[in-house]
């Protein structure tokens, strides 16, 4: 009985502990970044993560927060050139990750605001 005990708080450490994984390098340079975050038409849970990758360089890392019952998330985007982005979402209940089929070019200095992250899980 106390190792099923064990093996149960080990599991579920392990989903409480969950990570996505990411680190974020840095620029001297970045895009402000704001955005509704969705997950087949539905807003994405809080706990859910964003992040922006360039050629699989982490540059953001944003957790999804709530207001009105729609997901959003707002950072900065890291990078000193125009570069195009691929955003990726960490669903933490499930600690796996979905990737937004389209791309988004960056502008440094400046913002992308308003923007619609809209994954889809087929």
């Amino acid at each position: 009985m106390k190792k099923i005990i064990i093996a149960l708080l080990l599991i579920a450490s392990y989903v409480v502990m969950a990570d996505h994984g990411w680190q974020r390098v840095n620029y001297m340079q970045s895009t402000i970044f704001s955005a509704e975050v969705t997950l087949n038409a539905f807003p994405a849970k809080q706990g859910d993560v964003v992040g922006a990758f360039v050629q699989n360089e982490c540059r953001m890392i944003a957790p999804v927060f709530m207001v009105d019952n729609k997901a959003y998330v707002s950072s900065v985007i890291h990078g000193d050139a125009q570069e195009q982005v691929e955003f990726r979402l960490w669903m933490h209940q499930k600690d796996s990750v979905v990737v937004l089929s389209k791309t988004v070019t960056t502008s440094p200095g400046g913002s992308l605001l308003n923007y619609s992250l809209p994954f889809e899980i087929p």
